[in-house]
């Protein structure tokens, strides 16, 4: 057991004395090396200079300048790199350290060894932690990261060199473009142009070659042939989500984020109301969800969607009327124009126009009745009020009728607005004051001027 420990004891002290650092000293001018904590040359002082050993390389190696250039030496004064370079430094980057030696402006990277791993290049920069980007000439390749060596993995032949999504590098040429996949390792064929499709989580890429696009994946999956005229992809940011649009001659598509088609090439237009496709073939619309299910056939010349109520506002031959989501009538098609008024809960407010003459409306559940049985010129919603007017510029009057037609102030008034609930400024034969929903005077209609402020408040 003592002859074990004894053992062990002279082989830690002879390990730990071979490793002890090569330093460099000055004699006479001239730089050398003497084990740390002796003065007894071990490499004879031949050197215009000398860096400790470790220093940017290894701790088996050390940097000596001699003629005016750096090289790397091993432990016995042997070069394994000749001294030929103008500097070899350590540059620290986000995603490592690179070791590098450089003439004049081109550069190569080497290991601890001091070996080089690469070939010449004047730039470089780390993309991410296993990439590599360097450049020559105005001309672009990647070195792929591997612990301490480098393989060129895309030669220096490139006008630019992008990073799309990941794992995938957009390789550019003068008139072409290809891909490269650094998981898969797999090249694409090669395209004319190119155009990312910023799909979150999920980029595609619009490929173009002869005037035409196609999609690939990130694993040059062929998604739509080289065909169509335009692919683009379109963010909802109302309803958060996005569709790609997909154009051929004179007819758009849809499809989703993952290239599934939710809408063929087939419609003249298509345009986003609410949470539906309006699709248009030819002069005629129809109603589509987003997954591509249709709602109502294209027959209707123009359609609004009034989400919140679900209802659809549709046009026909000229005359516009309102349907549920099934196609049911709610109110059928004779009048010139249809304007929402205001969407509550389980009913909604609505004025027709028809004759050159306005009547409020009311749907609830999924019937429409009339609020107003009184013609007026014009009308407007204002917290359960409405604001009625008749005549023509200057002999035009307001009034004020509830919301199931009944008068509350006739239609007297030559100017009537609303200002805050429950409140309306109102002018009489000149003279401005305020009335309440009720109709009752709350400040009396004797003011040439009344104002308010932006805060709500007359004065």
């Amino acid at each position: 057991m003592k002859t074990g420990l004894l053992v062990l004891g002279l082989l830690l002290c002879f390990t730990g004395y071979g490793q002890k650092k090569l330093t460099p000293k000055e004699k006479k001018g001239k730089w050398g090396y003497v084990k740390e904590g002796t003065e007894k040359f071990v490499i004879k002082a031949k050197y215009e200079y000398a860096k400790p050993f470790g220093e940017v390389v290894g701790l088996e190696r050390g940097l000596v300048k001699q003629k005016g250039k750096w090289g790397i030496i091993d432990g016995k004064g042997k070069f394994v790199l000749e001294p030929v370079y103008d500097t070899i430094f350590e540059s620290k980057r986000k995603n490592g350290s690179f070791k590098i030696v450089r003439i004049e402006k081109m550069k190569k990277f080497i290991n601890a060894e001091g070996k080089v791993i690469s070939p010449e290049f004047t730039d470089y920069a780390d993309i991410g932690e296993k990439w590599v980007m360097i450049s020559k000439d105005d001309k672009f390749g990647m070195l792929a990261k591997n612990g301490d060596t480098y393989e060129e993995t895309i030669p220096m032949q490139y006008k630019r060199i992008n990073l799309i999504g990941k794992d995938v590098f957009a390789l550019v040429g003068v008139n072409s473009v290809s891909f490269y996949n650094t998981e898969t390792k797999k090249t694409s064929e090669s395209y004319e142009r190119h155009q990312v499709l910023n799909i979150p989580s999920n980029p595609l890429i619009h490929v173009i070659r002869d005037k035409k696009g196609g999609l690939i994946d990130r694993n040059f999956n062929i998604l739509l042939p080289l065909e169509y005229k335009t692919i683009s992809f379109s963010r909802n940011r109302r309803e958060k989500t996005g569709f790609i649009v997909v154009r051929k001659e004179n007819l758009e598509g849809r499809m989703d984020t993952t290239a599934k088609w939710l809408l063929p090439v087939e419609f003249t237009s298509i345009k986003i109301d609410d949470n539906y496709f309006i699709g248009k073939k030819d002069s005629l619309s129809g109603v589509y969800d987003f997954s591509g299910k249709q709602i109502l056939p294209p027959q209707y010349t123009e359609i609004t969607i009034w989400g919140k109520s679900k209802l659809l506002v549709v046009k026909k031959m000229g005359k516009s009327g309102i349907l549920d989501m099934d196609g049911n009538i709610i109110l059928p098609l004779l009048y010139t124009r249809i304007q929402i008024l205001e969407q509550k809960e389980n009913r909604v407010y609505f004025k027709t126009y028809s004759n050159k003459k306005v009547i409020a409306w009311k749907i609830e559940n999924k019937t429409a009745s009339k609020i107003n049985t009184q013609e007026y010129d014009e009308l407007t919603y204002a917290n359960e009020r409405f604001l009625v007017s008749k005549g023509v510029d200057k002999n035009e009057r307001s009034g004020l009728i509830d919301e199931i037609g009944k008068t509350i102030t006739p239609v007297q008034y030559e100017k009537l607005y609303f200002f805050r609930p429950q409140l309306f400024f109102a002018e009489l034969k000149g003279k401005k004051g305020l009335i309440d929903a009720d109709g009752k005077v709350v400040l009396p209609l004797e003011y040439d001027v009344l104002r308010h402020d932006g805060t709500k408040k007359a004065y």
